[in-house]
C-alpha cells in the first residue's frame, strides 16, 4: 500500500469504527441477530464458562469479546482481516493481561496448518463473509478431531 493510502486509511479509519458500531448496534444485532450487544456478551460468557487450560482461535476478533469472556487461564489466537483492528484489540487485551496472539488473515483462508485447533470461537462473524459454507469448512480444516466450534 503507498504511503499517501495509508495515510488516508488512517485519517478515515475514526470515522469508519464509528460507522461500524452504529451499523452493529442499529441493523445487525437488533435485525439480524434479534439481541443486544448486551446480551450477546452474555450468551458468549455462558457458553465458553467452563473452558480451562484451552489455547482458542478467534475468527474475526476485532471487538476481543472471546478473550475477554474466557478464564484467564486460556489463551487466544485473534485472526483478523484488518490489520488496525487487530492491534487495537491487541493493545486492549495486553492492558488487561489476557494472552492474545493477534493474526491478519482472511476468514477465508486460515494461516494455520490442519487440525491445529481444538477451541474454535466466532461471534459476530458470519455475516461478513460472501460463502458461509466455505467459511465454516475452513474453520473445520483447522480443527482437530472431536473439536469444539461456538459460532452466534
Amino acid at each position: 500500500m503507498n504511503s499517501g493510502l495509508q495515510k488516508s486509511v488512517r485519517h478515515h479509519a475514526p470515522f469508519a469504527q464509528r460507522y461500524y458500531d452504529l451499523w452493529m448496534n442499529a441493523y445487525v444485532m437488533p435485525v439480524l441477530y434479534k439481541t443486544t450487544f448486551h446480551r450477546h456478551k452474555e450468551m458468549m460468557k455462558e457458553m465458553l464458562s467452563g473452558f480451562q487450560n484451552i489455547h482458542a482461535l478467534d475468527i474475526a476478533c476485532g471487538n476481543d469479546l472471546c478473550e475477554k469472556v474466557l478464564d484467564r487461564t486460556n489463551t487466544c489466537t485473534g485472526l483478523k482481516i484488518s490489520s488496525e483492528r487487530l492491534k487495537e484489540a491487541g493493545t486492549l487485551l495486553n492492558a488487561e493481561n489476557i494472552p492474545f496472539d493477534p493474526v491478519r488473515g482472511d476468514f477465508m483462508h486460515f494461516p494455520f496448518r490442519d487440525e491445529t485447533f481444538r477451541h474454535v470461537i466466532c461471534s459476530l462473524g458470519l455475516h461478513f463473509v460472501p460463502d458461509i459454507r466455505e467459511a465454516i469448512g475452513e474453520a473445520g480444516r483447522v480443527m482437530r478431531p472431536r473439536a469444539v466450534f461456538v459460532c452466534c
